[in-house]
């Protein structure tokens, strides 16, 4: 970048300039989350008044490894929509980890943990944090549905994330609309 500006080739400086600050700023979001379990699949269930999003943190190692964001569709009983998403995303055996915690109950859960649990051949724990590391990577879970969710509303990712807490504190099926 210095040697393109001492040769007077500033466009060429300045797309050098551009392209360090993108590297630092890329390498200052960077963080590494662990879990203390060591594979597990976090998820968090959001809902506007026409769409539902879920997103999936998926730790192996303690690592968080990968993140996924799922589109559902027509929002419906948070309860349902989980149970729903778990039966059909967790067929094969390859993709179920020994724990998957959960924003919420989900309908049926503990049948469900029990046909989880046959699937894998070994036991399979669905849970709901209240407090501590695990109700932070869930509530980590819920800011990103929050962001997707934006992306295909109106809503900033603040205000939807808003609506939902405020729906689970009225006990209301889906978030209010405004």
């Amino acid at each position: 970048m210095e040697r393109c500006a001492e040769n007077l080739e500033f466009e060429k400086a300045a797309r050098y300039r551009d392209r360090i600050a993108a590297l630092r700023k890329i390498g200052d979001r960077q963080k590494v989350i662990f879990s203390k379990v060591e594979n597990q699949d976090v998820l968090g269930f959001v809902t506007s008044d026409k769409n539902s999003v879920c997103s999936m943190l998926v730790f192996r190692g303690g690592r968080l490894v990968d993140k996924q964001d799922f589109l559902l569709g027509e929002p419906f009983a948070l309860d349902e929509m989980r149970r729903e998403f778990l039966a059909q995303y967790y067929t094969s055996p390859d993709r179920i980890p020994p724990v998957i915690t959960l924003d919420g109950e989900a309908a049926d859960q503990e049948l469900l943990a029990g046909l989880l649990t046959d699937r894998l051949g070994r036991k399979v724990t669905i849970h709901v944090p209240q407090r501590g590391e695990q109700a932070r990577l869930v509530e980590m879970a819920l800011k990103n549905c929050a962001q997707t969710l934006s992306h295909e509303t109106d809503k900033t990712g603040r205000e939807i994330a808003a609506l939902d807490e405020l729906a689970k504190t009225l006990g209301l099926a889906t978030p209010p609309s405004y």
